[in-house]
């Protein structure tokens, strides 16, 4: 960044420094006081203006008389006094706001730093509440799976279950019409055995020949009777089994419907610490920004107070330089008088 000119002010300020440390206030002197900046041409046509300022003031003093020139040089001195006295208690009062303006922002960039902290553990407490949330979603979907599976199971076992009651009772009717057939089919032999020992004896040996052969379809009718009751009992056992799956299934289905509960309560805990994660991050996103605004009220006040500071003593410069041309002029006036007596 390019460094602004020097000023006549500046010049002056160099050379009083210099010549206050008892160093002949040449052009390089002053040239190297302020910096080594400047060009000597510059450096040199101020202090010519310097000088003729000087030489006015002098002759204008001349003109003066000693009584105006007592009360000039005395109103100087109290005028330096008050002066050095009101930029002492200002630089005093200054030093302890500047001093009280750094504590109170050091405590603010602690809190600053505080919120900050707790911000980032809310994000991760955030993040790992989401995480959490996706797992317990991801679980009860996967719950959701099992509970559809098992219930199409379930449905598939109740249809079987259906369908074997309906052949059960099936196969009861069978039975049932079977004995009705046979007790019907016996009292007909019945009928015709009476009716056949009343016909002549020559049909005797036709009728125990056709007893020989209902004799054997009777046989295989017990026994289709006892293999329709082995499947009857069979089936009777497979029914049971079914009923207990049955049992097993509802029990299973009710615990994972108890756990899909549980699950959707924990998932709703889970949104509501989100819901305050998320309210708390905006108060502390809102008190950061407060506390900037704060920080950057106290800056500008440092700043101002810094450049009143500035001023009160280029104020107190110029009085010391008018303060010191006085005095200058009283010495050569006492001088002039003694080399005249």
């Amino acid at each position: 960044m390019a460094r602004a000119g020097i000023t006549k002010y500046s010049v002056e300020k160099a050379r009083n420094i210099l010549t206050s440390k008892g160093v002949n206030p040449s052009i390089d002197a002053i040239r190297v006081e302020l910096g080594n900046t400047g060009s000597k041409t510059t450096i040199s046509r101020y202090l010519k203006e310097l000088e003729a300022e000087e030489s006015v003031q002098l002759e204008d003093e001349a003109l003066l008389s000693e009584g105006i020139k007592d009360i000039i040089a005395k109103l100087a001195n109290k005028l330096h006094q008050e002066a050095t006295e009101v930029i002492t208690k200002s630089e005093s009062h200054f030093q302890e706001e500047i001093k009280d303006l750094k504590t109170n922002n050091k405590m603010l960039t602690s809190q600053l730093n505080q919120r900050t902290k707790q911000l980032e553990e809310l994000q991760s407490m955030k993040t790992q509440l989401v995480d959490s949330n996706h797992s317990l979603e991801s679980e009860l979907e996967s719950q959701r799976v099992k509970l559809s599976d098992s219930s199409s199971l379930n449905n598939e076992l109740k249809s079987v279950l259906h369908e074997k009651d309906e052949q059960i009772d099936t196969l009861k009717q069978n039975h049932q019409n079977s004995r009705e057939s046979l007790e019907h089919y016996r009292e007909s032999i019945k009928e015709q055995r009476e009716q056949e020992l009343r016909q002549h004896e020559q049909q005797v040996q036709h009728l125990q020949g056709e007893i020989r052969q209902l004799n054997q379809t009777l046989i295989v009718k017990q026994t289709d009777i006892t293999n329709l009751n082995k499947d009857n009992s069979r089936l009777v056992t497979e029914a049971s089994n079914l009923q207990k799956l049955n049992l097993n299934l509802e029990r299973q289905n009710s615990q994972y419907t108890s756990e899909l509960k549980r699950t959707k309560e924990k998932e709703f805990s889970l949104n509501n610490d989100v819901e305050i994660a998320k309210s708390k991050q905006k108060k502390l996103e809102c008190k950061m920004k407060q506390l900037s605004k704060e920080n950057e009220s106290y800056k500008k006040d440092i700043d101002e107070k810094a450049l009143m500071l500035v001023r009160l003593e280029t104020e107190l410069l110029i009085k010391n330089e008018l303060l010191k041309n006085l005095n200058i002029s009283g010495i050569n006036e006492i001088e002039g008088k003694d080399s005249a007596g």
